[in-house]
């Protein structure tokens, strides 16, 4: 299974797990304790639990016999224990290169070019991305009521149809939002995603991103249930954090490195007893349909509430002293997410997306983006390690037997593990398809014909055939587009076509050929798919023509097939003969020839030229030949051509001239090889 696993856990020394050999140490790019063997056996009692303010601590005896080895355990005063893990989402592009879709997580990037709107593309071109329409705000009047004032289109619902009128329709209506405010974007505890995403293709394109998760919802469901959530998330974004040294291994496809360095904490058991629960708006968008103003005296009931099930997680979530010793995780819980935008290569942050983790999976649509800008997605998890602060209280030792009393007490800290999953898109619009080619002969006009051109309905999957070897930068885009090659090469978008026109008086062995022979370019003043052209020609001469669409952003399509097309006349009406005939191919055969007396018949060059060596011979081991003495000589031949002609019989027609009479000649074609006595052997 391709599994990607980050884990974590506090940089602090424990000199008595370090004597017992219990200490993790790095070794081959993971961290392992120290001694695999137990040094020494310990028996653990039952724990018990005392006050401690709001919450509770605990107390717990080991025992374990002293040896000659062994130092004195001594007092000590307090560590660290919040050694956690958790599964994190790896790229379905790696993922299919690995061919493994069994991953545990899986996330993925994505652009989706779905119209052409030139209008609305012209306009937001000049706006930051903070200011460009949201799909959630404006497509989801159920969930957004409390939003009205910031919304982009008050009293509309944009639809596709309205994105073709911009300018007339939506324009019009458009608010300018106040742009600090949706730097960052805050998703409640009870928004639903799916109202908005459902209306995804109503937008000219937009960037999506997904990945499934696992996670307990044990204390989420707790800053649900008293609505506490987004309250949380507010205290935590204002709030100073602080910082901690951790060492932190990350498993990736069996191989595993290891950084130690300095991450950002936050102490749940301390937010709740200082917040005063409010929300404050002012420089955040909060999408939650389900906010309601609390009294004071109903803020003061929800926190004890709330404390009474936090002193209750703390017997049930707390590490005891055998999880401590032996290095056992500690129970651990995601909250939520932070998906920082940017443009790729550049150090700011343009957008920042708060997003709860209780779903099991993210669907994120951005339709605040514009075209071919190239955007990085940063995800980092916020993960909540039902960890502790621990010490040795008390140390008895009699007749070789030592009591240790641990005083253990809960430290419930919200780790953030920075860019657990990075990726990046661009929206392209794929190119058209091949356009359909009609040549007309207008009026007997003879010096004229009239070409319509039009767009192909129909998606293709063909290969990119340039003219111009600056348009290969255009696969390019295509692949970065669609990494997994899962979507339509060229695809038909409803535009203002334009075209293309290559004329020449020769046949093109190639479409290279065509280079610097572009006629024209065809493109109607009004919207339309379609185009005609009036081209001038000379009777009598054949022309040879090839088309291309070019889409809005300029992407070409494939090219037309290579059209013969001669205008002819007669005293009185003009003809026009067009038809395809493909690329010019070299003339490699002769199927006539004229001659007296004698006829010779000589294998050409490509069936008789030697090249190389032995080299690229096996025998009948597989090994490589280094010489042709044995039967070697066997599988050796000659020539280069891709149709052999040793061991073939051909037929050659001998017609008389003066008579007609015929004469037909078999001749079978073989490779004699003359074997020496060391061939033979």
């Amino acid at each position: 299974m391709f599994l990607k696993k980050i884990s974590f856990f506090d940089a602090v020394e424990d000199s008595f797990k370090t004597s017992i050999g219990k200490s993790l140490k790095r070794k081959n790019g993971k961290y392992v304790e120290q001694n695999t063997e137990d040094v020494v056996r310990f028996k653990y009692h039952s724990p018990r639990y005392e006050n401690d303010g709001n919450y509770f601590l605990k107390r717990q005896m080991a025992e374990f016999t002293m040896t000659e080895n062994l130092p004195e355990p001594q007092a000590g005063g307090p560590k660290r224990y919040h050694y956690g893990s958790i599964v994190v989402p790896e790229s379905r592009n790696i993922i299919a290169i690995n061919d493994d879709s069994k991953a545990t997580s899986s996330g993925r990037i994505t652009a989706k070019f779905n119209f052409v709107s030139e209008q609305y593309e012209s306009y937001i071109s000049n706006l930051r991305e903070t200011q460009i329409p949201c799909i959630y705000l404006e497509s989801d009047p159920a969930q957004t009521q409390t939003l009205f004032d910031l919304k982009f289109f008050p009293r509309c619902i944009p639809k596709a149809r309205q994105f073709y009128d911009f300018n007339y329709i939506l324009k019009p209506k458009y608010k300018m939002p106040n742009r600090v405010k949706f730097k960052n974007v805050l998703f409640g505890q009870d928004f639903s995603f799916n109202p908005g995403n459902a209306e995804r293709e109503q937008y000219p394109f937009y960037n999506r991103i997904r990945f499934n998760y696992n996670t307990s919802n044990s204390f989420k469901n707790v800053l649900k249930q008293y609505n506490f959530f987004e309250q949380f998330i507010e205290d935590y974004t204002t709030d100073t954090k602080k910082e901690a040294t951790f060492n932190i291994q990350t498993t990736e496809d069996q191989a595993s490195s290891v950084v130690q360095g300095s991450v950002q904490i936050y102490d749940m058991l301390n937010w709740i007893e200082k917040s005063d629960l409010t929300l404050n708006q002012d420089e955040k968008v909060i999408f939650e349909p389900n906010i309601k103003p609390k009294s004071r005296y109903r803020h003061y009931l929800d926190k004890v509430a709330f404390v009474g099930k936090l002193r209750k997680m703390c017997k049930e979530k707390m590490p005891n002293v055998e999880d401590i010793l032996n290095n056992k995780p500690v129970k651990t819980e995601t909250l939520f997410y932070k998906i920082d935008k940017s443009v790729d290569g550049s150090a700011g942050i343009l957008q920042t997306f708060w997003v709860p983790a209780d779903d099991g999976y993210l669907d994120l649509v951005d339709t605040q983006i514009k075209y071919g800008v190239k955007y990085r997605y940063t995800v980092s998890a916020y993960v909540l390690t039902f960890g502790c602060n621990y010490q040795i209280d008390d140390v008895s030792i009699s007749q070789n037997k030592a009591s240790l009393e641990y005083l253990i007490r809960p430290s419930f800290q919200l780790v953030e593990l920075t860019n657990i999953y990075s990726d990046v898109c661009r929206v392209i619009q794929p190119p058209q398809p091949v356009p359909t080619v009609r040549f007309v002969n207008e009026k007997n006009a003879d010096d004229y014909l009239r070409i319509y051109l039009n767009l192909t309905l129909n998606a293709e999957n063909h290969p990119l055939q340039v003219i111009n070897r600056s348009e290969l930068e255009q696969e390019t885009l295509r692949v970065e587009y669609d990494r997994l090659d899962e979507r339509d090469r060229f695809v038909y978008n409803n535009e203002r076509a334009l075209y293309e026109v290559y004329r020449t008086d020769f046949q093109p062995q190639k479409f290279t050929d065509l280079a610097g022979n572009k006629l024209t370019e065809v493109r109607n003043n009004f919207p339309s798919t379609g185009v005609s052209h009036k081209d001038y020609v000379v009777p009598f001469k054949k022309y040879y023509y090839v088309f291309r669409s070019v889409n809005f952003h300029g992407l070409v399509s494939n090219p037309t097939p290579i059209y013969e097309v001669e205008l002819t006349k007669d005293a009185d009406e003009t003809f026009l003969s067009a038809k395809p005939v493909g690329l010019l191919k070299d003339n490699t055969s002769q199927t006539t020839r004229r001659f007296i007396k004698l006829m010779q018949a000589i294998p050409a060059s490509q069936h008789t030229v030697f090249e190389g060596d032995v080299n690229g011979l096996v025998d009948e081991n597989g090994d490589d030949l280094t010489t042709l003495r044995g039967t070697a000589l066997n599988n050796l031949t000659l020539g280069v051509a891709d149709k052999p002609i040793w061991g073939k019989k051909f037929k050659f027609r001998i017609t008389s001239t003066t008579t007609g009479k015929k004469l037909d000649v078999n001749i079978m074609v073989n490779l004699i090889k003359k074997k020496t006595m060391e061939n033979s052997k």
